[in-house]
């Protein structure tokens, strides 16, 4: 880096790449941060992959998710035996349009903003 951006542009660029991997900000990078900037999100959130993933939510297979499927899949258990409320309020979070429903697109929208990439 020295070489291309020369001694002090390449120290600025270093110090920003570290402070973006240091997600807790503790001055070191541990192993789970640096698999972390490691992986290459853009390809694990390809439309192929996301998709897989939407129809494992979309139980009854006609192209949206609804609160009731959202409670089948990750069960009463994961949040504790709160009412269907908290399974409404995951879909409105996510529910761009206000139809009560996820689509692929909120649902792609959501992965992607959740990898804190931009589309």
């Amino acid at each position: 880096m020295i070489k291309y951006y020369g001694e002090e542009k390449a120290k600025e660029e270093t110090d920003n790449i570290f402070k973006k991997v240091d997600a807790d900000g503790n001055g070191t990078i541990s192993y789970e941060e640096f698999i972390r900037a490691s992986i290459d999100k853009r390809s694990i959130l390809t439309d192929k992959n996301l998709m897989t993933a939407y129809k494992l939510f979309d139980k009854n297979g006609d192209g949206s998710i609804e609160a009731k499927e959202i409670k089948e899949v990750l069960g009463k258990d994961l949040i504790g035996n709160k009412d269907d409320k908290v399974w409404e309020e995951i879909i409105k979070e996510v529910d761009e349009n206000g139809d009560g429903v996820v689509s692929f697109e909120e649902f792609k929208k959501m992965m992607e903003k959740l990898c804190e990439i931009n589309s």
